[in-house]
Order: C-alpha cells, then sequence, then structure tokens
C-alpha cells in the first residue's frame, strides 16, 4: 500500500515517538503514517472488530506518553508555571496529558530534540507545584499516570460522540430573514422592550416621546428614522452597543404572562408569548384586528 496523502489533525500535536521522529518529504510525520497505515490495513481486511497490533513505532517505545511541546509567549502561560521550574518568558517547556479528570497540569522543561526518556524530566504539577513522577502503566502507584500515544493513536479513528439537544428553542430576536438590514433588527427589539419597560422607562432610556413609545408597546412598527433616534438615545445612557445591555433590563424587569388573552402562564424569556404556538395566535390576532 503507497501512502500518497493524509491528515494530521489530532495525532499532529503530540510529540513523536523516539523510534521514528523524522518527517516525510512533504512535511508530514512518518510515524502518523504508520499509524494510518495499520487503521486502514485492517478497515481493508474485514477485521474492524478485532484489537489493533501494535504500530510500528512502538516496538521501542510501546510505554511512550503522549506529550505536547508549547511555548511560553504569554505571560498568563508563564505565572501558571511552578517557581521551581525557573522558566522564563518564551521558554519552551513538555506537558503531559494526565489520566482522567483531576486539577492542575503535569508540565517540565523541553530539553530538545528527541524526548528518549521522557519520565526523566523534571515534572511538576501545576496545582500543587510539586515535583512528579509519571507513568502509562495503571499498576506503578508511585507516579502520576498519564495517557498513552498508542491510546490516542488508537482512538484516532473512532467517531467523536456528539451531544445532541433534545429540542432547540430559537429567540425570536434571532428569527430575522436574510433580507432584515441592522434597523429591522433593531426595532424587533424595540418592540420586544417596548411592552417589557413600558412607554415612560422607554422613553427616558431612549429620548423617544412618550406617545411614540405607547406605540411600540401597542406593537406599532417604528419608522426607520425612529429607529435611528432611539439607537442614539440608547447610546447616550446605556453606552455603546446598547441592544444588548436593553435587553438584559427586560430580562431584568417584573416575571410576565402570556400575551395571549386568557392564556396566564409565564411568558418565554425574550417574548410576549409562553409558546411558539401562542406566539403565532397573537400574530393573527393583530393580522385580524388591522
Amino acid at each position: 500500500m503507497r501512502t500518497v496523502k493524509f491528515s494530521e489533525l489530532v495525532l499532529g500535536a503530540f510529540v513523536p515517538p523516539p523510534s521514528m521522529p523524522g518527517l516525510r518529504p512533504d512535511g508530514r510525520h512518518r510515524w502518523i503514517e504508520a499509524t494510518l497505515r495499520v487503521h486502514v490495513e485492517r478497515a481493508v481486511a474485514g477485521q474492524s472488530a478485532r484489537p489493533l497490533p501494535p504500530f510500528a513505532w512502538e516496538r521501542g517505545d510501546a510505554d511512550f506518553p503522549a506529550l505536547h511541546r508549547f511555548s511560553l509567549s504569554h505571560p498568563a502561560a508563564l505565572a501558571q508555571t511552578p517557581p521551581p521550574l525557573g522558566l522564563r518568558p518564551f521558554s519552551r517547556i513538555v506537558e503531559a496529558e494526565k489520566s482522567g479528570k483531576g486539577p492542575g497540569r503535569l508540565v517540565a522543561p523541553d530539553p530538545g530534540g528527541v524526548l528518549r526518556r521522557p519520565e526523566k524530566l523534571a515534572w511538576h504539577d501545576t496545582s500543587s507545584g510539586l515535583r512528579e513522577g509519571i507513568t502509562t502503566d495503571p499498576a506503578e502507584l508511585d507516579a502520576v499516570l498519564v495517557e498513552s500515544l498508542r491510546t490516542k493513536a488508537v482512538a484516532w479513528v473512532r467517531p467523536t460522540p456528539k451531544d445532541v439537544p433534545e429540542a432547540v428553542i430559537v429567540d425570536e430576536l434571532l428569527s430575522a430573514t436574510p433580507e432584515d438590514t441592522g434597523l429591522d433588527v433593531a426595532a424587533k427589539e424595540l418592540l420586544v422592550a417596548a411592552p417589557e419597560l413600558g412607554a415612560a422607562v422607554l422613553a427616558g432610556l431612549t429620548d423617544l416621546p412618550e406617545r411614540l413609545c405607547r406605540h411600540l408597546a401597542a406593537g406599532r412598527p417604528p419608522r426607520p428614522a425612529t429607529v435611528l433616534r432611539a439607537l442614539a438615545g440608547l447610546t447616550r445612557h446605556l453606552g455603546p452597543d446598547p441592544l444588548p445591555r436593553l435587553l438584559d433590563l427586560v430580562a431584568a424587569a417584573t416575571p410576565r404572562v402570556c400575551g395571549v388573552p386568557g392564556c396566564g402562564e409565564p411568558a418565554r424569556p425574550r417574548s410576549r408569548t409562553c409558546s411558539e404556538a401562542d406566539r403565532k395566535a397573537l400574530s393573527r390576532t393583530k393580522a385580524g384586528a388591522t
């Protein structure tokens, strides 16, 4: 089998095993090509249900840990490193992935070159600042258990589990059509805020006449010139990008009930109704009244 081209997504972030550190002429890692070859050969042979055989690079590095290399190019990254390491800005470090969840990270100064004995590095836990040993063997209890490179290579072809929500509720303010302009969206938000805050409060925030704000509270769409005046007033009172702040005021207002007569259920956040069906019913009622 001849490998023409392949992706290094995910595996390309790990330090190569010392038994296969080189690159192909196209710059891709040889150890990732060897990993891919095992996966493809097993799939072609119809043996996907059988355990993976050892990868070519595991002959001398069966217990090599999954390691990352970084440069401390930001002050925040440097501040998270234990002081005993004596690192400076732009120092290079190696990080080992802890097996399972737990506070802190395991880091050590990067000696550069091929990492033939990573367990001999000066590993420190960023949460405690203490020196620690690392191992990929669960039976070794005197060191912190870390992920092995084989574990990452085996999981490379497994589908990532997706968390699919049971339901998606679309905010009415996000239901703009492609033809909607920025003024259209602002007008919709003003129409939502007006009945919740009241005409007097909205007039104080937008510098619009209270009469116009009563029209907004009644659901009458504003003219573009009115929207521009309202945005200017909101910017003066609430600061730049005022619409999110206006909606925060709406969310903090007294709990509201559904706008459909006789419903009485609590209205959804940033909505005048308790459900999508009631929203459509209210829209039909207004359309019939006009």
